[in-house]
Formats: C-alpha cells, sequence, structure tokens
C-alpha cells in the first residue's frame, strides 16, 4: 500500500484516465470549463439532463485541458530550476527550496492564464500569491522575478511547439516555398557601476598633557647687622650726617611657554583601479529543426494500397 501511494505521488497519474505524467493545472481547468457547459447544454432536458451534462462536459473538458497542459512537464521544470536557479542573480546564495514555490507558481500560473502576457496579469498574480505561496516566506517583490522566469520559459516552450506543429500540417504547393525561422538568442553581458562602499575619513583635536624641567634663577636681598668698634673718619662722618635711602631690588626668572605648530605626518587619499575577470553564466534558447524525408514511407504506402485494389476478393 505504501509503494502504491509513493508511485502515485511521484508519477503524478492522471485524474481521469489513471495515466502518468498528467498535469493536474490543465485538467482542472478544462474539467471546470467542460463541466460549467455541459450542464448548460443539458439544463435543456430538465435536471436529469443538467447532471449528465455537467459530468460528460466535465469528463471531455478535463482531457481537452490535460491535452493542452501536454507541452508543460512539472517534473521537468522543476529539475531545470533545481539545476540553473543559482545562475539568477536574486538567487544567488540562496537554497533552491526558497524559490521552488514561486517557480512553480510560474508555470502553474502560465497555465490559469493561457493567452495572456505577465504584464496584463501581474495584479491577479500578486495577490494570488500572497494566497498561495504557503510556507513561501518571499513577497511578491522578492518572489516576482523568479515567477517571471518560469512563466516565459515556459511560454517560450509552447511558442516553440506551436510552431513546429503548425509547420507539420501546411501543405505546400508546386512552386511555393515556406520560410521555418531559425531563432537564436544572443548573450550579451554589460556593465553598470554600483556602490560597495568606501573610506571616510574624519579629523578632530585632541588634547594630551605634557611637561618638562627647567631651572630658573631668583635673587635674594639679605641685611645683615654687625657690631662693629673702630674710629670714624671723615668719610664716616659726612656718610652719617647725609640723610639718604639705599633700595635694593630683588629679580627672578619665570618659565614662559610658547608653541610652535609642526607637520609629523601626512595621511594621503586616493583610488586605484583593478580588474578582474568573472565568469557570468546563463542559457540561450535556439530553434532546432529537424528535417525528416518521408519520401520512400509515402511510396510504399501508395504500393500496398495498389496491391489491395487489384487483389481479388476471397468471394470473386
Amino acid at each position: 500500500m505504501a509503494d502504491r501511494d509513493r508511485t502515485g505521488k511521484d508519477t503524478n497519474p492522471d485524474p481521469i484516465t489513471g495515466a502518468p505524467g498528467s498535469h493536474p493545472v490543465g485538467t482542472g481547468v478544462g474539467a471546470a470549463g467542460g463541466g460549467a457547459a455541459g450542464a448548460a447544454i443539458g439544463s435543456m432536458a430538465g435536471p436529469v439532463g443538467t447532471a449528465v451534462g455537467a459530468v460528460v462536459g466535465a469528463v471531455a473538458g478535463g482531457l481537452a485541458g490535460k491535452g493542452a497542459a501536454e507541452a508543460i512537464d512539472p517534473t521537468a521544470e522543476d529539475a531545470y530550476w533545481r539545476e540553473n536557479y543559482k545562475t539568477r542573480s536574486y538567487a544567488k546564495g540562496t537554497e533552491y527550496s526558497t524559490f521552488a514555490p514561486a517557480y512553480r507558481y510560474g508555470w502553474e500560473s502560465r497555465q490559469r492564464y493561457a493567452g495572456k502576457n505577465f504584464d496584463e496579469v501581474e495584479t491577479n498574480l500578486r495577490t494570488d500569491w500572497e494566497r498561495q505561496r504557503g510556507p513561501s516566506g518571499l513577497s511578491w517583490d522578492k518572489a516576482k522575478m523568479a515567477v517571471r522566469d518560469s512563466w516565459d520559459r515556459v511560454t517560450g516552450r509552447t511558442a516553440a511547439g506551436s510552431t513546429a506543429q503548425s509547420g507539420q500540417t501546411r501543405d505546400i504547393k508546386a512552386g511555393q516555398t515556406a520560410a521555418i525561422p531559425v531563432v537564436e538568442e544572443e548573450i550579451n553581458i554589460g556593465k553598470r557601476e554600483v556602490e560597495r562602499g568606501g573610506v571616510r575619513v574624519r579629523t578632530e583635536v585632541q588634547e594630551r598633557p605634557v611637561q618638562e624641567q627647567i631651572n630658573l634663577r631668583e635673587e635674594h636681598v639679605r641685611v645683615e647687622r654687625r657690631p662693629v668698634d673702630r674710629p670714624a673718619s671723615e668719610a664716616d662722618i659726612r656718610r652719617a650726617q647725609q640723610a639718604g635711602t639705599i633700595e635694593v631690588r630683588e629679580k627672578a626668572e619665570q618659565a614662559v611657554v610658547q608653541k610652535d605648530a609642526r607637520v609629523v605626518e601626512e595621511v594621503r587619499i586616493g583610488k586605484e583601479a583593478t580588474e578582474r575577470t568573472e565568469t557570468v553564466r546563463d542559457t540561450v534558447r535556439r530553434t532546432d529543426v529537424e528535417v525528416e524525408d518521408n519520401t520512400k514511407t509515402n511510396v510504399d504506402n501508395l504500393h500496398q494500397q495498389q496491391q489491395q485494389q487489384h487483389r481479388p476478393s476471397a468471394g470473386a
């Protein structure tokens, strides 16, 4: 029982036929549309006709939707993005599980809005993403690029398949020619400047204490009285008779601070450019044209038809 459940999950069985590899989005959309149409037609026969018409219409619509979705293989799409998501700039440094819901939402939405371009339905996609993103933590602004990548990839594959199919059924008369355009994408790698940071140099004035020792000279007046016992001379008598004042001044040295500014260092700021080689990886698409010569097959079929026409019947 466990094996059967696991096989059913991995092979994605068709909900109508049980065949593996179904596309539930296309089948569901077709079934819903077919059921509504069948119910409307069956209503002409009364309530029973409504019910029968709905069932028949749902089955037919589901098969039609499944056929329209066969161009999209969810397993192949998931494998492709698991292998190539790292080449996208928005996904660098992340795990595939981060963007896997966005890629799945892209190819499923392309089926839901078949015939419309991404810009036409972006508003609806944004609204639906907020409801259907499940455990994904990506906002729409971060998931949008992955959704669009998946949408565009499916759009390109569907357009290529439609072109190939229409080319197979074209009837070319003698003297006419048909041209099949071979489209090949070219990758153009450009450069743009981005800000990566820089250096900010700021200056400020700081003070620090300094000290030095210096020798200073000071003068001091000393007054002494000494006893003297000698005869007075005429000079002594004249000096004693004259009134006067003797003044002696003291002098001292003081420290004087003078500052001189000197340039002791320079900080130079400049830029230099270096070059590095970076490998840019991406994918490009090209239309492949396969030429199959079926002349021999047509001739063999013609011979068989002629033999059957000339072969006598059993009752003749």
